[in-house]
């Protein structure tokens, strides 16, 4: 897995910096800090990672100092950085385990929906964070069949909340990778461009030949589509249909 090789380099180039630093008898932590994320940013490189991760890698171990440092400093209680990582572990899990950070989709992604969705159509939120399209496409559209799905647990709770008084969308806690896209005939995704071409596969795969998937901001690459721009850029959505053979969308 992606995630588990990022860790295995900080995990390396730690170990490998902290033996060095204790058989030379070096004892200077912001120093031993700083050549931390130095070597594990040279692993990251020679491993091909991800531009992001490089600089996560870069930055990690000197930041962690400093804030060690600071907290040392000015008596802060360590249960305040638990709370502050398990409130961002709550909110942004997707990003960890999948890449895919928390976006909200907007009242103009609704409106765009509601005129282009055909009456009575079943429609998929993947990754459908606090219900942002959701809540105001239910009131746009109430002929529409509507389903969330979310995994970040306190994106998912903010969105139960909202819709409990509602008997539409349907709104689940569940990892739409394991979840059939076969009963829509629109899925409609705001993630990031890391998930998009096994998303498309598994889109063509599950769903009937004709239907609509639909991503906003970041399209599927190599695949044609028809785009409905925006004056903003992260507001154009890209639109697909599943063909009945895949191999026939690349560009």
């Amino acid at each position: 897995m992606p995630l588990l090789r990022e860790f295995a380099l900080q995990f390396l180039a730690a170990a490998g910096v902290i033996g060095i630093a204790y058989a030379l008898g070096v004892d200077d932590w912001r120093l031993n800090s700083l050549v931390i994320g130095v070597a594990a940013f040279i692993l990251a490189r020679c491993f091909r990672s991800p531009p992001w991760w490089q600089a996560i890698h870069l930055v990690f171990a000197p930041s962690l100092y400093l804030a060690l440092a600071w907290q040392q400093a000015a008596g802060i209680s360590p249960f305040w950085f638990l709370a502050a990582f398990l409130l961002v572990w709550l909110v942004f899990r997707s990003a960890a385990t999948g890449r895919v950070p928390l976006y909200l989709s907007g009242e103009q992604t609704a409106r765009q929906l509601a005129a282009m969705l055909p009456e009575n159509a079943a429609l998929l939120d993947a990754g459908a964070g606090i219900g942002s399209l959701l809540l105001p496409l239910a009131r746009l559209r109430p002929d529409l069949v509507l389903n969330g799905i979310e995994n970040a647990p306190l994106p998912w709770l903010i969105g139960k909340m909202r819709f409990v008084r509602l008997s539409s969308p349907r709104w689940r806690w569940d990892n739409f990778w394991t979840h059939s896209f076969a009963p829509y005939e629109a899925v409609y995704c705001f993630l990031s461009p890391a998930p998009m071409t096994k998303l498309w596969e598994k889109a063509c795969l599950e769903m009937t030949p004709g239907r609509l998937f639909i991503s906003k901001a970041f399209p599927v690459p190599d695949v044609l589509c028809e785009v409905l721009a925006a004056d903003n850029d992260t507001d154009t959505l890209y639109l697909y249909r599943i063909p009945a053979n895949p191999a026939a969308t690349a560009q």
